[in-house]
């Protein structure tokens, strides 16, 4: 295995391979030894910080101050939120880094509220290590697993090249989501990729929950029984407890979820004994609560420390998910932390008359094409299946050019679905009771849990 991992390595010129063999050892860390290392690593990061990026030059002690336990002094520093990251995103890249050899990441998650972040090729290699221990290593499968991916994006080339680059690797990824439609294929199409991963066999299914749930209820409508890896992994959005099962009776495999943003990647994934395992070698995770760090066992906002994208740090990002943190060890064996509970956006499909689904998750990113400044947040608000609310704080910038884009880039989703779409400002978008704001809200039963 490690002499295939080298020479995977040696030809992708990445260190992938490296970070993998590398992170399987650190999960067995103490969680003492795990603490020295995320200390040694904030240190690097803080001083490189300082000298390099103009926000922490202003917020952080001079260069060679920083304490000895880098962990303690952690909690005094300011947390940096979405609005912040907004409105400083020049003063937080590295200044002696390229922008165009970072990758830019534009997301409102399900809060509405756009953000904007640049990830190095350093922070990209490690993500991908990470996922895949998630992937592999906790479900009993192996990295030369056969694997099947499914997205509401970046369809894989059908070339013969393509093709032959996916049997290499193991890998082959499935777009649901048609690029002229821009709703979850139904079907003929839909057959057509269940016929051909029947074909494939693969012993890994990942995706997005919502994507998942679309192939599960597929499978069970046409009775097709022939698809039965050894794990699916859910990610990138709530695993709602009758997804899980309807996915798990679909394919005959246990889910395995993951909590990750797109900001950073893959925070925790879960292990064999069900717990969520922070992947602390990349994170530090705070629970903080009216701007203080809470207890384990206690509620309270997703503060994320990356100690890996130098290009671009975040530190102490406040992530708008509510989550709880486990005292308790796992009886896995691992010490990574575990987080307990994780209260976070809630991710739905929008159905319309026509009978087509349309994935939020489809939507939420449009919203990076206009600057803050213009339209500060977004709400999309179904009070009917035929009715649709897109509902906008307007920015100091913002014109009637503005409002005419936001609806022009949302209509090509629901063009000859039957649903009537209007904008509506507001000065304020109400929170759920929990204090999250929901991206998409239904306002009308669809009895679709």
């Amino acid at each position: 295995m490690q002499l295939k991992l080298a020479i995977l390595d040696l030809v992708s010129g990445l260190k992938v391979y490296k970070f993998y063999s590398e992170l399987n050892k650190s999960q067995w860390m103490t969680a003492s030894e795990l603490r020295q290392m995320q200390n040694e690593k904030l240190k690097t990061l803080l001083n490189y910080a300082y000298n390099n990026v103009p926000y922490y030059r202003s917020i952080l002690p001079k260069e060679g101050s920083i304490k000895t336990n880098a962990l303690d002094m952690l909690k005094d520093l300011p947390l940096l939120s979405r609005r912040l990251l907004q409105e400083k995103v020049q003063e937080l890249c590295d200044e002696t880094k390229s922008l165009k050899k970072m990758r830019l990441v534009s997301t409102s998650g399900t809060t509405g509220s756009v953000v904007k972040v640049y990830i190095d090729d350093c922070a990209i290699t490690y993500s991908r290590a990470l996922e895949k221990r998630g992937e592999y290593e906790w479900t009993g499968t192996n990295f030369f697993a056969k694997r099947v991916f499914f997205s509401t994006n970046k369809q894989d080339k059908r070339n013969f090249i393509r093709k032959l680059v996916n049997f290499i690797r193991s890998r082959w990824r499935y777009c649901l989501v048609e690029k002229e439609k821009r709703r979850y294929i139904k079907n003929e199409k839909l057959k057509l990729y269940i016929d051909e991963i029947i074909t494939i066999q693969p012993q890994v299914v990942r995706g997005l929950a919502s994507c998942l749930r679309h192939v599960a209820e597929y499978l069970q409508e046409n009775d097709i029984k022939q698809i039965r890896p050894n794990a699916v992994i859910s990610n990138s959005e709530p695993l709602t407890i009758k997804s899980k099962k309807l996915i798990e009776e679909a394919f005959g495999a246990r889910v395995y979820n993951q909590y990750g943003l797109s900001e950073c990647g893959t925070v925790a994934s879960e292990c064999p004994h069900g717990q969520m395992h922070i992947n602390a070698e990349r994170f530090i995770v705070e629970i903080v609560k009216d701007g203080e760090v809470v207890a384990p066992g206690m509620e309270g906002e997703i503060v994320i420390t990356d100690l890996h994208n130098y290009g671009f740090p975040l530190i102490r990002y406040g992530t708008k998910d509510l989550g709880i943190l486990d005292s308790n060890l796992c009886s896995c064996g691992r010490e990574l932390p575990v987080l307990q509970k994780i209260v976070g956006r809630t991710v739905e499909i929008i159905h319309t008359p026509s009978g087509d689904s349309v994935p939020a998750t489809q939507i939420d990113h449009i919203f990076g094409e206009i600057p803050y400044a213009q339209i500060r947040q977004v709400q999309l608000y179904q009070p009917s299946i035929d009715k649709l609310v897109v509902r906008l704080i307007k920015g100091h910038e913002y014109s009637e050019d503005s409002g005419s884009k936001a609806k022009s880039l949302i209509e090509p989703y629901f063009k000859d679905t039957g649903v009537e779409l209007s904008l509506e400002f507001c000065d304020i978008i109400p929170t759920t009771k929990s204090g999250k704001m929901q991206f998409y809200l239904r306002g009308y039963n669809a009895n679709n849990g």
